[in-house]
């Protein structure tokens, strides 16, 4: 059954359907595997979903709450980890600069439950010189 033991949370500025559908238009979502666990992923105060030209040194943050304790908070870019946080606890939060480019950057989360999230990608576009 696709679709089944999954949620899907949507960032939307009002509860209407066309504030949802817009909000799911604009990729502003995750999903879990029915864990009800909070996240937030912005690069430059966009969020996640969003698609926006790259600048080295663009402010990140990482913003989630467990429903378990939290084993690891994975920064997925271009299909790779590159770099993995291991809080052993139910919150997890973290701001830092974006070090280098990436077209695709998102995050997965995993409790010790096993159960996951994982963020839409927010897309970088390199400019040209």
């Amino acid at each position: 059954n696709p679709g089944a033991n999954g949620l899907t949370a949507v960032y939307a500025k009002e509860l209407t359907k066309e504030a949802i559908l817009g909000a799911i238009r604009k990729r502003n979502v995750y999903g879990t595997t029915n864990a009800r666990i909070k996240l937030l992923f912005t690069i430059d105060n966009q969020l996640m979903g969003s698609e926006r030209d790259f600048c080295k040194g663009m402010p990140m943050v990482i913003d989630v709450v467990g429903e378990n304790t939290i084993k690891s908070v994975d920064i997925v870019a271009n299909g790779k980890i590159i770099k993995r946080y291991e809080p052993k606890s139910l919150k997890f939060h973290i701001e830092e600069k974006l070090d280098g480019y990436y077209e695709k950057i998102y995050i997965k989360v995993l409790q010790v439950d096993n159960h996951i999230a994982y963020s839409s990608p927010i897309f970088l576009n390199r400019l040209s010189k």
